[in-house]
């Protein structure tokens, strides 16, 4: 997967590309009760019980604990996005990146971009 990266003459950068990001996101602090989603006390999601004939879907239990996580990607997604500066300092100063680091890099880009893409 990832490449040890030893200096960064003449390499590709491996960490991020330091275009901004548009953030496209409902931007504030997000919270959630019951199964409801806020940011700033207004309510922009709800995630609801599934119901089928088949007996599988979401019950309340499981939809409230949906709507927290929902809740709470905002602050992961900045978190990603710190831990990805780090590194991408660390390679700007010349020091590289260890394989495991090349590998933690990738696994935080794939999930930075599933969470911005359009």
């Amino acid at each position: 997967m990832g490449v040890q990266n030893t200096s960064t003459a003449g390499k590709p950068n491996p960490t991020m590309n330091k275009e901004a990001t548009k953030v496209l996101h409902t931007q504030g602090e997000w919270t959630a009760e019951d199964n409801n989603i806020f940011c700033d006390d207004i309510r922009i999601a709800i995630a609801e019980p599934s119901y089928r004939p088949s007996g599988k879907g979401t019950s309340i239990k499981e939809s409230e604990a949906n709507a927290r996580l929902c809740a709470s990607a905002p602050s992961m997604l900045q978190t990603l996005q710190e831990i990805l500066e780090v590194y991408q300092n660390k390679y700007d100063n010349g020091t590289g990146l260890t394989i495991f680091e090349s590998v933690i890099v990738a696994s935080i880009k794939t999930a930075i971009e599933k969470a911005t893409k359009i």
